[in-house]
């Protein structure tokens, strides 16, 4: 009898543990394409609800905590230049997915004379976006990037010296000012 009671209660035991709700599993291929559909949208709304209360952001080892708040005012800056993430491949692994993205706005294209390459890691905890580090940058001219760039930071200071420090400047209206000088900069003489 003393067999019969200890192998209901194992089994009783078994039972329970396989009945019990497993959580189902996050779809990170799905969230990863809501993430960048909203970043391309800019939809402040949208990627608060898709990142937990701080965002970790970075490239290669680097990895800095943001609040989601500061973060914000990054995305309102990335914003004023219009950004279109496009992804161009995606491959997942167990915690990790891995994207390559296309990123294009005014700025970069400004800057780098076409689209933004780069191979970016995704990590997610509880259903949201817990870091995302750029491992690589496959099409990106550094030389030509900096070089424009100082060109118009010369530019502006000797003809538009009102929009001086906007390359320093990561608010909404320093990026306003930025596409304003690139405007100018590009604007045919008159």
């Amino acid at each position: 009898m003393k067999i019969t009671s200890s192998f209901l209660l194992v089994f009783a035991g078994f039972l329970c543990l396989t009945c019990q709700e497993t959580k189902p599993k996050v779809n990170q291929a799905n969230l990863t394409h809501q993430f960048y559909h909203a970043m391309s949208a800019s939809d402040l709304e949208a990627l608060a609800s898709l990142y937990k209360d701080s965002v970790r952001v970075g490239e290669g080892p680097y990895l800095n905590v943001i609040a989601f708040p500061d973060y914000q005012d990054w995305l309102q800056w990335d914003s004023v230049f219009h950004p279109q993430y496009d992804i161009l491949e995606l491959e997942e692994s167990d915690s990790i997915v891995w994207v390559k993205i296309a990123k294009t706005c005014e700025r970069i294209l400004f800057l780098n004379g076409k689209p933004l390459i780069t191979r970016e890691a995704l990590t997610f905890q509880e259903g949201k976006v817990h870091s995302l580090v750029i491992q690589e940058y496959i099409d990106y001219d550094q030389e030509a990037w900096v070089a424009r760039r100082e060109k118009l930071v010369a530019w502006v200071a000797k003809n538009h010296p009102e929009l001086d420090g906007f390359i320093h400047d990561q608010t909404r209206q320093g990026a306003l000012n930025y596409l304003k000088a690139i405007e100018l900069y590009q604007a045919p003489d008159e």
